[in-house]
């Protein structure tokens, strides 16, 4: 149902989340260190392209501008994607690549499915359905308060282009049913993520 990586992917997937990493830290405790803050912006540039080189993400990029934009703005506590495309959050996690009779292409081309939390009324909800509707999303509108206040699977992914952000999914447990994407994801759980730390 899945296949490892290289040794090479691996390899680069790693040092890709650590200077992604590295990035964050110094952006938040170090904002007035621009030398380094720019030095470290050009590492990251230079992984985005070696992603792309090794075919390390395959996250859709659109997907990927969709999630930057939402944590540049403070939302990323507001939602969550459920759905297939939540799985590739689970196979990076593992450091696999789900086979495409578990994750096709179809899969990954299908509107992605987001679950919000709040009122479609309230402005942040607004901000993050313009933002989705850019991406071909299905929204699912969640009661507020408190509806993603379950444990979310957080996972460093890379896009098509290289791109990397931090991807709120749904828990992987979730995927109980008979279906061949719950199927898959229960296999992961098993023989890759068995102690599986949520944050």
């Amino acid at each position: 149902m899945f296949s490892d990586l290289s040794n090479y992917q691996l390899r680069q997937l790693i040092d890709a989340q650590q200077a992604y990493q590295a990035l964050q830290h110094a952006l938040l405790h170090r904002p007035d260190d621009l030398s380094r803050i720019q030095n470290l912006k050009d590492t990251l540039d230079l992984h985005r392209r070696l992603n792309v080189a090794v075919r390390v993400g395959r996250v859709p990029a659109a997907l990927v501008a969709l999630i930057a934009r939402l944590e540049a703005t403070g939302l990323q506590d507001r939602y969550l994607i459920t759905g297939p495309h939540a799985m590739l959050a689970y196979e990076t996690r593992a450091g696999v690549r789900f086979d495409s009779d578990v994750l096709g292409k179809s899969d990954l081309e299908a509107p992605v499915s987001v679950a919000l939390q709040g009122d479609p009324d309230d402005r942040v909800a607004q901000e993050i359905m313009a933002a989705a509707d850019k991406v071909r999303c299905q929204i699912t509108l969640l009661p507020a308060p408190g509806s993603l206040d379950h444990p979310v699977f957080r996972q460093f992914v890379v896009g098509k282009n290289g791109r990397m952000v931090i991807m709120p999914v749904l828990d992987p447990r979730e995927f109980s049913g008979a279906t061949v994407h719950d199927r898959g994801v229960q296999m992961l759980l098993v023989e890759r993520l068995p102690g599986v730390a949520l944050t």
